[in-house]
């Protein structure tokens, strides 16, 4: 019996890790699927399933500062990846950052995701940015005409200043 050394191709290690995290992700082995999570987005940090699975790991473990530099590396990195953008909102709504929230998915307005949209009415109606809302509902109407629940918002009447 010999033993030979392999040559196994950076996919290959790529996807044999990513089936690591499944299977300690599984066995609520999170330091394990951290740290191949970790190898995967140091060989290809593209992987944008990796980089949102290691921050739900990192913010379910109530490390925001990690899973926030994590997700805003992602943001600087892949602009355009949406993604993080709600993650990211997400995890400042959590922590009462609503403004903070809201300037972070008004870059993108106009992302065509109903969870994006719906995060995006709800947090510009917080802050005041009526406009915002309004557009973010009116793609949810427009998307959903049959639910009811994206024609129900409007926005507060404006006040009229009548001059005696």
């Amino acid at each position: 019996l010999t033993i030979k050394p392999s040559q196994i191709n950076e996919k290959s290690l790529i996807e044999k890790k990513k089936h690591d995290v499944g299977i300690a992700i599984a066995a609520n082995d999170l330091e394990k699927a951290q740290s191949a999570l970790s190898d995967i987005l140091t060989l290809a940090p593209e992987t944008h399933e990796s980089r949102e699975q290691l921050a739900a790991i990192w913010y379910g473990q109530n490390d925001m500062q990690q899973a926030t530099a994590l997700l805003m590396q992602g943001v600087a990195l892949y602009p355009q990846h949406w993604s993080f953008r709600l993650m990211l909102a997400k995890i400042h709504s959590s922590t009462q950052q609503f403004s903070s929230a809201l300037d972070i998915l008004r870059v993108m307005p106009n992302v065509a995701d109903t969870e994006y949209q719906a995060t995006l009415a709800t947090l510009a109606q917080q802050n005041n940015s009526f406009e915002l809302a309004v557009s973010a509902y009116r793609y949810l109407a427009q998307r959903y005409p049959s639910q009811s629940r994206w024609w129900r918002w409007r926005p507060p009447p404006r006040r009229r200043c009548w001059a005696p």
